[in-house]
This record gives C-alpha cells, structure tokens and sequence, in this order.
C-alpha cells in the first residue's frame, strides 16, 4: 500500500505542475487543447488562475511524495493535504465549469484513494 500511495502522490504531483506551467505559460489553453469555453461559467478569462492553483496541488502532491520517500513523520499531513485539495479542486472545478470528464473522474479517484491510503497508514513508519 505504501508504493500505491507513493506512485499515486508522484504522478497527481509530476502531471498536475506539469499542466500548471503550461497553463501559466499559455493561458489561451491551446497547448492542452483547452477551449475557452469551459471558463464561460466561471469567474476566469483564461487558464492563468487555474494554472496557479493547479500549480499549488501538484506541489502539495510532490511534497507528500517526497516525504513518504524520505520517511519524515510529517508525511502523514502533507499526504492527508494533497488528498484533501486535489479532491477538493477536482470538485470545485466540475462545479465551476458544469461537466464532467474522465480526466476529472480519474483524479477524482486518485484524490480520493490517496485520503484513503493515507489514512490506512497513518502512524505507520512508511516505505
């Protein structure tokens, strides 16, 4: 369980600022094929202010990950945190722009199963 934690913290981490620095750097959201009207229902004009936030979940997510690797006690937090915000954006965003895809689904799941896990282990000395 602890691997599928640590592959699932590194991947949500690694794409989500991947995607973030795309969107921060091209915020017309033509790199990720991203139309513009998806943002009509939102507050946004283009895909910099999601790409900030975006940018702050796979942080959080990298953070956790390397922190379950290095074994540090805190891990349990950040990896408690990661799950919470990129369950909690993936939500925001389904609200926010009234559709759903299966991107959003699968790192609905991922959120979801990286609080799960978390809290399986938790109190556990990890990897």
């Amino acid at each position: 369980m602890k691997i599928i934690l640590l592959l699932l913290l590194s991947a949500v981490g690694i794409t989500s600022v991947i995607c973030s620095i795309i969107m921060i750097t091209n915020p017309d959201g033509s790199i990720l094929q991203l139309s513009r009207d998806l943002l009509k229902p939102t507050p946004f004009k283009g895909f910099f202010i999601p790409g900030l936030i975006l940018l702050l979940v796979g942080l959080t997510n990298v953070i956790a990950a390397i922190l379950l690797l290095l074994k540090k006690s805190n891990w349990y937090r950040w990896s408690i945190t990661a799950g919470a915000i990129i369950t909690g954006w993936i939500i925001a965003q389904m609200i926010l722009i009234q559709t759903v895809s299966g991107m959003q689904v699968l790192y609905l799941g991922a959120g979801l199963f990286i609080l799960l896990l978390s809290w399986q282990l938790r109190g556990k000395w990890v990897v």
